[in-house]
């Protein structure tokens, strides 16, 4: 079973603040992603990662997108996300990158700010 967090846990699992939980309520991005009303609504993490997860595009990767996707990252792994298979690496001595590896994006920036 997957955490279910009131808004405000939701903000501190995500670096979020309370009232940019309430606005993505309203903007409808979270649909499906928690259930009841108001003080009773809880979330569920799972899904709203998956959510979060999916709306990140290279371009979002800078300033504050880069910290959203670091806190996603920390956030624990679902049980099915456990099941899932790496594919296989390829060519000679390819392994395959565990979670904490660094992006292309982040050794990217590690190497301009070098």
């Amino acid at each position: 079973m997957s955490q279910q967090l009131n808004a405000k846990g939701l903000a501190d699992a995500l670096g979020y603040s309370k009232g940019r939980i309430s606005q993505l309520v309203r903007d409808g991005r979270l649909d499906g992603c928690y259930r009841g009303e108001g003080r009773a609504r809880r979330f569920d993490l799972g899904k709203v990662k998956d959510v979060l997860g999916m709306k990140l595009d290279p371009g979002q990767m800078l300033g504050n997108g880069a910290k959203t996707r670091e806190r996603l990252q920390e956030l624990p792994a679902d049980a099915e996300e456990a099941q899932d298979e790496a594919p296989a690496p390829r060519g000679a001595g390819a392994t395959v990158l565990t979670a904490k590896d660094p992006t292309r994006y982040e050794l990217a920036r590690t190497q301009e700010l070098e």
